[in-house]
């Protein structure tokens, strides 16, 4: 038998591995940001709060007003709807997300309306009541919101907490009036904001709307009830 020829085996070579370098690198970038981003998401939904000018619509921000005392004032959704965006808002700004509240946003309002649909956004939880001027769901239409009183920004503000959570205890009950064909009568004590227009339904196209919703009554159809059309 001839000899074997003694082969240097392959598994103590060394392995060159710098052309790969460059692969690992954006390799561990990749990963970083996934998860940054999966972070951030569980973040907020923790969080259960909103992002965009989210400290005004819960009366979070440094506005000096005692929203408990004020006194409402009587407004119709017609009126609102016709009110002009301030001049330094811009739909396309990103910085209006710190934008300071405006004129319009600083007074309670008390309206006597319908709703005819209530919906929950599935980010921050929070309610859109869709509101109507007439009793069959027709008429002029704007939105109003209730916030997700388990934003942990509401933990050291029980009362408006409480607040949030019995609006929407009430609004609980006309959405299942509304599911049923009903458009529910509705008195309500709220706050004008300005938001991003959109061409939902119950947008307007100035953006205007009512966040947060402050104090709901609702008259279920026993009282005062209307079956859609």
């Amino acid at each position: 038998m001839g000899n074997k020829k003694n082969h240097p085996s392959s598994a103590h070579q060394p392995v060159n591995l710098s052309g790969w370098q460059p692969i690992f690198t954006i390799m561990k970038k990749i990963c970083l940001l996934a998860f940054l981003l999966l972070g951030t998401q569980q973040l907020f939904a923790q969080d259960e709060c909103g992002v965009w000018r989210w400290r005004q619509k819960l009366l979070l921000d440094r506005s000096n007003i005692d929203w408990f005392a004020i006194q409402p004032e009587r407004a119709t959704i017609t009126e609102l709807r016709n009110l002009k965006e301030p001049n330094e808002y811009s739909h396309t700004n990103l910085e209006d997300a710190d934008m300071d509240r405006q004129a319009d946003e600083r007074r309670m309002v008390k309206m006597t309306c319908y709703v005819y649909d209530v919906k929950v956004n599935e980010k921050d939880m929070e309610y859109r009541l869709l509101l109507s001027t007439h009793k069959d769901g027709t008429g002029d239409k704007m939105s109003a919101w209730i916030p997700n009183p388990r934003c942990s920004s509401l933990n050291i503000y029980p009362y408006l907490k409480r607040k949030y959570a019995d609006a929407r205890y009430v609004a609980d009950d006309i959405k299942s009036w509304n599911d049923a064909g009903y458009v529910v009568k509705v008195d309500l004590l709220a706050v004008p904001f300005w938001n991003m227009p959109c061409d939902k339904d119950g947008c307007t196209p100035t953006g205007i709307e009512l966040h947060p919703v402050f104090k709901l009554k609702a008259y279920l159809p026993k009282t005062g009830g209307f079956r859609r059309n």
